[in-house]
């Protein structure tokens, strides 16, 4: 796998997100639109900025669009079809959690341990800037 891909409402705060909590770099970032790119996502029209960010051996694709300007901003729920999360491994979960909500990030509950010490995880749900779900685990 490449990468996985998200819309966010403000890049510079994204980028920002996930560089000071999850240690992303960022590899590369541009703008792009116009009809050719507009009709390779499916779109009438298409203008946006991206930022490609490496993090934990994978990637994360960010983007803001400026058109089309009729974007949804619905959050989805767990269940809801789609993608539901992005997941980064962590050594402490607990840890990441104290860091998170003194940083004022909401969680929906403290950490979960399921299992046990050997065959385990620890695991914890936030969001990020823009509603997105992040899991947090730690494999025991």
């Amino acid at each position: 796998m490449h990468h996985s891909a998200i819309v966010v409402s403000d890049l510079a705060r994204s980028i920002s997100f996930y560089e000071k909590f999850f240690d992303a770099e960022v590899e590369l970032s541009f703008e792009a639109g116009g009809p050719d790119v507009a009709a390779l996502h499916g779109l009438d029209e298409s203008l946006f900025t991206m930022a490609m960010l490496s993090v934990g051996g994978g990637r994360i694709e960010l983007f803001e669009y400026k058109e089309p300007t009729d974007r949804q901003d619905a959050i989805p729920r767990a269940c809801d079809m789609g993608g539901t999360h992005i997941a980064f491994q962590i050594d402490e979960v607990a840890a990441k959690y104290d860091e998170l909500r003194a940083n004022g990030v909401e969680f929906t509950r403290p950490p979960l341990t399921v299992g046990d010490e050997h065959e385990g995880y620890v695991l914890a749900f936030c969001r990020d800037p823009d509603g997105h779900r992040i899991e947090l685990i730690q494999i025991l």
